[in-house]
């Protein structure tokens, strides 16, 4: 039999899929307190709706299979894609802005995991570029916290950048996609084996030379201002340094960085772009993505995030605090409506109950000491809850219910 690991299955187990529900309870109240509104899109969707709108690459790790009526259907691997589809069929332009957010199981045929769950929001429509990227900006943040991740780090960057310097009219269309071909692989050997080829301004060719170096903080756009001269390039700068002033204002430097050689996989960002990195993970990320509407027909703009939802859970300092555990022996002699009765007086006590099948005392203490359970409740005709000694087997305490025992 192949291992379920080569195949990149994902199984959550209990403490792993606890963390991940709670890291999901605090997220649905953080992204509900801001207004934001569920969406849960169905699984599939056509594979041809994709081919205008998402990267080449992405597109191959999809995994697209023959629907009942001959149509390529494929998994749904993103959800940016199929929120704004919900929003064209479901809602008028007047009703806009729109605020989704949304918490999935995702499939891609790349990379380590075929399957993985995201968590994410969406604004969709908003009037106003800065103010709408700083509100998804503010609730990446809030998101990050509320699940108890700290020392993460999120980087900035603007994806015109790097179309101003791709655009340049000296450069041949064998150029253009030399240079992209080698930017899309975030590869700094690759780009320096394509830079002596490309006929660039001496300005614009000492950037790329050093764009896997730019990184850090305002010191990063003066040098990339002074050595940028296309009016795309400077304009996405001026931008990007707004939104990194703004988050320094908001107390938040410490955890933020401008990243210049940042780029995102989809193939439709336009703009602000950010990714969430921890200790040499990528968490997430996301951008604006005006363009991605223009090609569904819409003249919005809009804005979002994704979290790596399981890498969360992973890492999480969200725990629960469960109340203590006992159990509660099934005496085969005893009318199971009795015992349903003593298991309900436990819960209403605050207590964890795990129900102990088995033929006598003895066997139902030695299945709470291969538990860890140090109680357990016994049947008692007097109308008690007796609790004895897992171990020992002694008499801890007794509890009167009423209707148990004579009361009956």
């Amino acid at each position: 039999m192949t291992p379920y690991k080569s195949l990149a299955f994902r199984d959550l187990l209990d403490r792993t899929a606890l963390r991940m529900e709670l890291c999901r309870k605090a997220l649905i109240e953080l992204y509900r307190s801001l207004c934001y509104e569920r969406v849960m899109p169905s699984s599939f969707e056509l594979y041809d709706n994709l081919l205008d709108l998402v990267s080449p690459a992405f597109r191959r790790d999809l995994m697209s299979f023959q629907g009942p009526g001959g149509e390529l259907l494929s998994l749904r691997g993103e959800m940016t894609v199929a929120t704004v589809s919900l929003l064209k069929r479901y809602y008028l332009p007047q009703d806009r802005p729109k605020r989704f957010f949304y918490l999935e199981k995702l499939f891609r045929k790349g990379g380590e995991r075929m399957e993985f769950y995201q968590a994410g929001v969406e604004l969709i429509g908003a009037p106003l570029e800065l103010p709408s990227d700083l509100e998804v900006l503010y609730l990446l943040f809030k998101s990050l916290d509320v699940v108890g991740l700290r020392d993460y780090l999120v980087l900035l960057g603007d994806s015109d950048v790097l179309a101003g310097v791709l655009a340049r009219g000296e450069l041949s269309r064998e150029e253009r996609e030399m240079l992209s071909s080698a930017l899309s692989l975030s590869s700094r050997t690759a780009l320096e084996e394509v830079l002596p080829r490309l006929d660039l301004p001496e300005g614009e060719r000492t950037f790329l030379s050093r764009l896997y170096f730019m990184r850090g903080g305002e010191e990063v756009l003066e040098e990339a201002e002074g050595l940028l001269e296309n009016p795309t390039s400077r304009r996405a700068l001026a931008r990007l340094g707004e939104r990194y002033r703004a988050l320094r204002g908001m107390g938040l430097e410490p955890r933020v960085e401008v990243d210049l050689s940042l780029s995102r996989e989809l193939g439709f960002y336009s703009g602000l772009i950010f990714e969430v990195v921890f200790e040499g993970l990528r968490l997430g990320g996301g951008g604006r993505y005006d363009a991605l509407l223009r090609r569904m027909g819409m003249l919005d703009g809009a804005v979002g995030f994704a979290l790596e939802l399981d890498l969360l859970a992973e890492l999480t300092t969200l725990d629960e605090v469960l109340p203590e555990r006992v159990g509660l022996w099934v005496d085969p002699h005893i009318p199971f409506e009795e015992v349903v009765l003593r298991l309900e007086a436990l819960v209403s006590m605050g207590l964890q109950v795990e129900l102990l099948h088995a033929s006598s005392l003895e066997e139902a203490r030695s299945q709470c000491r291969k538990r860890s359970i140090g109680r357990v409740c016994c049947p008692d005709p007097s109308g008690f809850l007796r609790f004895v000694d897992a171990s020992s087997g002694c008499e801890l305490s007794r509890l009167e219910v009423e209707g148990l025992g004579r009361g009956r």
